[in-house]
């Protein structure tokens, strides 16, 4: 009833009702829905605080080659406790597809925090029914986008966080099956573009698939078996790689001896991790 009286009130305020299919189809729905030049994305437990559009439109008006604007958020407990994430006083603005896959693969890959031009969802759509669904689709992204900025505001995209989200969910079979799936994406769209991001992707997101396996260990993992062993690197990929010592030793571990002979380093960690937590 409440939104049926914004409806009335406001032109631009459509009302969908729909069967609950989830967060992607929701999203898919809004996408197909939607008939402005612009798209954002707000989940349903978050809220916007300030002046959040206005000077992200405005730069998205002023630049036709530009397709994206990140922003900025706030983490809140449910207690009210806040931490800050804001992007660089000094605006970034990026052009070439090496600068744009940086700032895909190391900022915030959620769906919200952006305005998008709306022509670049023309061709694309979110997974149902699959976890972390906003970096399913960058690889997608990547090849539609000509360019992003990334701008402070006099606003902020508030992102609470609940016992109950998907986020603090006890993990599956499914969820980590979805999250490693996910991760090879993000792994496998920087190899023919940059290989110093295609290395710092591979040390940090191989993890999700070493987590699945340790987890999960009696699954079928078969086919990401296959497709986190066809992550080609050398020794000197990785020696000369801006990453820590640490996921450096993992890299030369998995190079030498394979993801089987590292999970057992791997499965020492996690138990030593839960008994003294």
């Amino acid at each position: 009833d409440i939104c049926l009286r914004y409806e009335a009130k406001d032109p631009r305020i459509i009302v969908v009702n729909k069967r609950n299919g989830g967060l992607s189809s929701a999203r898919n729905c809004g996408i197909e829905k939607a008939k402005g030049k612009y798209i954002s994305f707000i989940d349903s437990d978050d809220y916007l605080e300030g002046d959040y559009y206005s000077e992200a439109i405005d730069e998205l008006e002023k630049n036709q080659s530009l397709d994206v604007v990140w922003l900025q958020y706030v983490k809140e407990t449910e207690g009210g406790k806040r931490k800050y994430y804001s992007n660089p006083k000094q605006a970034l603005i990026s052009y070439s597809k090496n600068t744009l896959l940086n700032i895909l693969t190391s900022k915030e890959s959620f769906a919200w925090l952006k305005v998008y031009r709306a022509v670049v969802f023309s061709n694309i759509r979110y997974p149902e029914g699959k976890i972390l669904e906003d970096m399913y689709i960058l690889p997608e992204l990547l090849d539609n986008i000509r360019s992003c900025k990334i701008i402070p505001i006099n606003g902020y995209y508030i992102y609470r966080q609940r016992e109950g989200s998907i986020c603090h969910t006890k993990h599956t079979y499914d969820m980590l099956h979805d999250i490693a799936l996910a991760s090879a994406r993000k792994i496998a769209m920087c190899i023919n573009v940059d290989r110093g991001i295609y290395i710092k992707m591979l040390a940090t997101y191989s993890s999700a698939y070493l987590n699945a396996r340790i987890l999960e260990p009696d699954k079928d993992w078969s086919k990401l078996i296959i497709l986190y062993e066809s992550f080609i690197y050398n020794w000197r990929d990785v020696l000369f790689a801006k990453i820590s010592f640490a996921q450096k030793i993992k890299l030369l571990l998995i190079k030498f001896i394979g993801y089987d002979g590292i999970l057992g380093v791997y499965r020492l960690i996690y138990n030593l991790k839960r008994r003294y937590a």
